[in-house]
């Protein structure tokens, strides 16, 4: 029997979902490939046993806990009731074991990585292991793939593995390891008896491609005489629809709201969100947008008396707001200088607030501290704050105990109870835990920091550092939901849900990328020594099998399946999934349905699809024949090519830092808003000028302005933050207005100005949209553009050299020659550009212009050295750069050549791995070339 082939060893009995819950009796187990869907059997069985005592009168609605379990947690059952065979070690300790002989080997070999990276080495050191154990691949054959590097290193950090357990270590042995179980089973002369006192028939589900010693475990239970039965899913006539989406913004809210009108009129429907693609991210942003679909705070109708509980499969503990929040805590040890994000989080954390009182006088206390403009702290200058003891003794207690925190290297025990000591001493346990919950969080960290102590067996002592990483390991497993165990909506992967049973299900981002999902390799062994071995996942055509096996498991679901998938995805242009039929990729109609499926047709393609491959240079992602990204892209190009390709080819983005409060371009975002509204309302210098002989007007009208920006946004503000925000924005328009009065009279031209530009290359034209904030023409009749910027000052040196190193602005002033606008007349010329930096402490404009314009920080631009002598020389010397910028886009240009400062905030750097290449000076930092916030 090949790998790949199902499991299928010996004569096996098969039995469908109406036969295994009538025969699930007390000496029957039913076990499943994971837990979820172990746990969704469960509910199955009890709703159906609760169902026929209903029917036949019963008044006993309580039912017993069916015999269902998973695959692993079997094995650990059997393990725990044979009391000869070895402690197996915590998964903690064996990442830790691995982790500690990688990185003595790293140092004798001199080679440097990042603890990150280590880290990542151990968890594939430990897979590859379990993976060497459960198919017998001997170390010879190891050894004989020594040129691959991934198996040269394995190779090495085995031997002290083995020394310390050895694969066939006697059993009276205290300790093995978790791979080494199924070997100690086979050999222990309890375990079939064991077995049978439990169980006299096993019902398989889901387990289709077992190693080696796992199917001699069953081999042998089959032999000793337990009945092996195998679940067959019977595939329903299931109604399934295929939708077609423009984008995954507009996937994500149609599906929130067909789930939001189920909701309404079936309040308990099971409903599953299966998302082809894992990335928590999507998960997370569905999970959201249902919940603010089906959870409308502003709707007071019957039909939302019932609140539907929305989950996300593989929800951590550590992505929970509250142990977050305890995080915050952590990081301030660490570093001795708080920042001001760190301090609003400490400030406004719901949990250690104390009274109504202290926490009026935190907020207070956070709205001077932004008026001063401090964003700096330490803990001794908050502790002698004014008020501080007798105004918050709460925030007062946290600090004392966070600046007495011991630091010294101590046992991973001990590092357990000082955590549980220092935050029960700043009061975190007894305050206001107002839910079941956050004390079931809460408690489920302390079990964390349990198995934190386990650690003792193996490391001596842990640095702070060293400590919290081991304790954020510990806080990665899926959170375990006491009060929503069998949620309304859950959001997962696709292939955890499979075998589940829902009333709906939506199928969702299925295109070309994500289904058929693609082939891994395991990076430390070679493919050829796993195919050697008849490893199933090494097999070529294992992808394919496992995708058509998952495809008509999809039809047996839910009664109703509707598949989705995006054309578009960050402007990269996708075709549907090959097992998806019907559909007109050539349509992109953003919610048109495509032809319903005909359950009689055959659905599954052919197990081979060979597609020609033609060598053609790259090309920009065009998106209704428009280059997609304008400025931010040419920008990206200019300050390095392989940033602006990764950013627009490849669609490389870096995850994003969550911060506590509003983000640096959420600021952004409304500022524009609000001076856009400001000077719709105004239009002239001199209206402002009047308005300035009347506070009140002036006032009322700065408001007005706010309030249009607040009602604009994309983003939820919380009512708190909207009000602090308020108070900051009108301080902040109220400090910019002389910069406005101070200049010649001007009128407003044109606000948030849309244009189409077409840059010409030699390869051809290059079209491209922007929107330009503002155009002012002053009295003498010059057109100045202006663009709104709240981050780092920006220099009009960087518009001027050999190569543009902020191309916006320069494209900006090519709108007479390359562009076209509905608001504003074509060829109008351009006599000036600037920066607006509009931001507390660093207000003020910055550009050039053609002559003096009496304009403060607007320099007239003067010829030096090599540059262009004259104003329409240096556009021209513009159009050229520009044009060779759009020229290295289209031809896919990707060279790793950074401008100074480029690789700041950059992100991609394990991508382009600069450090290996010798541009150290390239990445020091350059204030005018960092990243701007508001962008």
């Amino acid at each position: 029997m090949r790998a790949t082939d199902p499991l299928i060893l010996f004569p096996i009995q098969w039995i469908d979902e109406a036969q295994l819950i009538h025969q699930l009796t007390e000496e029957t187990l039913l076990i499943t490939q994971t837990t979820a869907l172990a746990n969704d059997w469960k509910r199955r069985i009890a709703l159906e046993k609760r169902a026929r005592e209903t029917s036949n009168a019963s008044r006993n609605h309580v039912c017993e806990t069916p015999h269902v379990t998973d695959w692993q947690t079997w094995i650990q059952e059997i393990v725990l009731s044979c009391l000869e065979i070895p402690t197996p070690l915590t998964p903690l300790q064996e990442h830790y074991l691995w982790l500690e002989i990688i990185e003595h080997d790293l140092r004798q070999n001199n080679i440097e990585f990042t603890p990150a990276a280590i880290s990542q080495l151990a968890n594939q050191a430990l897979s590859a292991y379990q993976m060497i154990v459960d198919y017998e691949i001997p170390p010879s054959e190891l050894a004989s793939h020594q040129q691959h590097d991934g198996c040269a290193a394995l190779l090495r950090w085995l031997t002290p593995v083995q020394q310390q357990f050895p694969p066939r270590q006697p059993l009276s042995c205290k300790r093995t390891l978790a791979a080494h179980l199924v070997d100690a089973l086979l050999e222990s002369a309890s375990m079939v008896t064991m077995v049978k006192m439990k169980y006299d028939t096993l019902v398989i589900d889901q387990i289709e491609y077992l190693p080696p010693k796992h199917q001699q475990l069953l081999k042998k239970l089959y032999a000793a005489g337990i009945v092996l039965v195998s679940y067959r899913e019977h595939i329903n006539n299931t109604a399934r629809k295929i939708e077609q989406f423009h984008d995954q913004a507009s996937e994500t809210s149609a599906i929130a709201k067909k789930i939001a009108a189920i909701i309404r009129h079936h309040p308990h429907a099971n409903i599953a969100v299966l998302c082809a693609d894992r990335d928590q991210q999507r998960m997370r942003s569905y999970a959201q947008k249902i919940h603010l679909h089906c959870n409308p705070d502003h709707i007071f109708l019957p039909e939302f008396q019932h609140h539907p509980q929305v989950s996300i499969h593989g929800q951590t503990l550590i992505e929970e707001p509250l142990i977050q929040q305890l995080w915050s805590l952590f990081e301030l040890i660490q570093n001795p200088v708080i920042q001001q994000k760190r301090l609003f989080t400490l400030l406004m954390a719901p949990y250690l607030q104390g009274d109504a009182n202290e926490q009026q006088e935190r907020i207070a206390l956070d709205q001077r501290l932004r008026k001063q403009n401090r964003y700096q702290f330490n803990i001794q200058s908050l502790q002698t704050m004014p008020g501080m003891a007798d105004k918050m003794p709460q925030l007062l207690r946290i600090l004392n105990t966070l600046k007495r925190w011991e630091r010294s290297p101590r046992p991973a025990s001990d590092w357990a109870k000082e955590i549980q000591q220092n935050l029960q001493r700043m009061g975190v346990p007894t305050l206001a835990f107002d839910d079941d919950e956050s004390i079931d969080i809460y408690n489920q960290f302390l079990d964390a920091l349990a198995k934190l102590a386990e650690l003792d067996h193996l490391q001596k002592e842990l640095s702070f550092s060293q400590a919290l990483q081991a304790l954020k390991r510990c806080c990665a497993s899926p959170v375990r939901y006491m009060q929503r165990l069998y949620p309304n909506i859950r959001v997962m992967p696709l292939e955890e849900g499979l075998g589940m049973r829902f009333d709906y299900a939506f199928i969702t981002q299925m295109d070309d990328r994500n289904f058929p999902a693609k082939k891994h390799n395991h990076p430390l062994l070679p493919n050829a020594l796993l195919r050697q071995h008849q490893v199933a996942s090494a097999e070529r055509d294992f992808t394919i099998k496992q995708s058509q096996r998952f495809w008509q498991q999809t039809h047996a679901i839910a009664p109703s399946v509707l598949y989705s998938f995006c054309h578009f995805d960050n402007g990269l242009a996708l075709l549907p999934s090959s097992f998806l039929p019907f559909v007109d990729s050539s349509n992109h109609d953003h919610e048109k349905s495509a032809k319903a499926v005909d359950p009689s047709e055959q659905l599954l393609p052919p197990s081979t699809q060979l597609v020609p491959f033609t060598a053609t240079p790259p090309s920009p992602q065009l998106l209704n024949g428009i280059l997609k990204g304008g400025t931010y892209l040419l920008r990206h190009q200019a300050l390095c090519p392989f940033k602006g390709f990764a950013y627009g080819q490849l669609q490389c983005q870096p995850l994003e830092i969550t911060e506590a409060g509003i983000l640096p371009r959420q600021k952004g975002s409304i500022l524009h808003l609000a001076m856009f509204h400001f000077w719709q309302q105004l239009g002239t210098q001199a209206q402002l000028i009047a308005q300035m002989q009347e506070e009140s007007l002036l006032q009322k009208t700065i408001q007005q302005a706010i309030v249009y920006a607040f009602s604009q946004l994309k983003f939820p503000l919380q009512s708190e933050l909207q009000a602090i925000e308020t108070e900051r924005l009108q301080q902040v328009i109220l400090d910019w207005i002389p910069y406005e009065i101070n200049r010649p009279p001007f009128q407003i031209k044109a606000l948030e100005s849309e244009w189409t530009l077409t840059i010409p290359t030699e390869r051809g034209l290059v079209p491209m949209t922007m929107i330009i904030d503002r155009i002012d023409q002053d009295s003498m009749g010059n057109i100045i553009i202006i663009d709104y910027k709240t981050g780092k000052k920006n220099s009009s040196k960087n518009w001027l050299g050999d190569r543009l190193k902020d191309p916006q602005l320069p494209l900006y002033a090519m709108s007479e020659y390359w562009g076209h606008s509905a608001q504003i007349n074509n060829n109008t010329p351009v006599h000036a550009i600037a920066y607006a930096r509009i931001r507390s402490g660093e207000m003020g404009l910055e550009g050039l212009a053609y002559e003096d314009l009496s304009i403060a920080g607007i320099d007239t631009y003067q010829a030096k050295g090599e540059l262009p002598q004259s104003w329409d020389e240096l556009k021209a010397m513009w159009q050229t750069q520009l044009s060779e910028l759009a020229l290295e886009i289209l031809e896919g240009v990707c060279d790793v050549n950074p401008m100074p400062g480029a690789c700041e905030q950059c992100g991609l750097d394990a991508l382009c791995r600069i450090q290996e290449m010798g541009f150290n000076d390239h990445t020091t930092s350059d204030n005018n070339l960092s990243e701007r916030t508001d962008e």
